[in-house]
């Protein structure tokens, strides 16, 4: 989880200086976009987390049901946000994508890594 923290900082840091350097009046955008996306990589992590010592059914169920619904979560905020006029569609969207590639690409690499360490706790 540290990883996914200090790599999703360190590209919020390098876009707020762009932001800055480059006088753009997109910052509610980019915050509001890493922040739901940053909420949501935590929830994937403590799913996969809590889901990893119990049965492969489990697991599954867990990990992809629960990426349907934060998936949903996401969209449908970021609806409501859009068309109640609080954020502009095209920077919020841009942002929310590249943080949701970096927090994914993050996740995965962590995981890969994490996941064959441990061990596994069969059921039956």
């Amino acid at each position: 989880m540290k990883t996914i923290f200090l790599e999703t900082t360190l590209i919020f840091i390098s876009g707020l200086f762009l932001i800055l350097f480059l006088d753009l009046q997109c910052w509610l955008e980019i915050s509001s976009a890493y922040a739901i996306s940053f909420v949501n990589a935590i929830i994937g992590y403590y799913l996969t987390v809590y889901a990893f010592t119990k049965s492969n059914k489990i697991f599954y169920r867990q990990v992809y049901l629960g990426m349907l619904l934060r998936m949903a979560a996401v969209l449908f905020i970021s609806l409501f946000l859009i068309f109640k006029g609080y954020l502009l569609a095209t920077p919020f969207f841009l942002s929310l994508m590249l943080f949701y590639v970096i927090h994914q690409w993050t996740e995965i690499i962590n995981w890969l890594k994490i996941l064959p360490q441990q061990k596994v706790i069969l059921e039956g």
